[in-house]
Formats: structure tokens, sequence, C-alpha cells
């Protein structure tokens, strides 16, 4: 798993479901409006959100 400027781990469809799960459920968990930067929230939301979105198409695709 690489690791994105901001700290945050880019998930690949690669890894084995529970554990992609268990990672975007963290990074919701973690999820939070940063004073200095209120921004980054919503950028973060939004990768999250295209990841979920890329997850299920694949799991569509795939199974």
């Amino acid at each position: 798993m690489m690791t994105k400027p901001n700290g945050y781990p880019v998930i690949g469809v690669i890894a084995p479901l529970p554990n992609t799960l268990d990672n975007l459920a963290y990074r919701v968990e973690r999820l939070t409006p940063h004073p200095k930067r209120p921004e980054r929230f919503h950028e973060d939301k939004s990768e999250i959100v295209a990841e979920l979105l890329h997850l299920a198409d694949e799991v569509r695709r795939h199974g």
C-alpha cells in the first residue's frame, strides 16, 4: 500500500476487500475539519468517496 503526501494510504483494489474496507472506515472515522486548512476535510472526503465508488465498480465487474 502506498501513502499519499497527506499521509493517508492509497487503496489498491488488489488489497483484500476486508482490509480495504477497514482502511476506508478508519479514514472516515478520523475525518475532521482542520482549523488551518478547512478545505482539506472536503478534499479527503472526496478522495474517500472516489475510492469507494471505484471499489464498488470493481466488485460489480469482478464479483
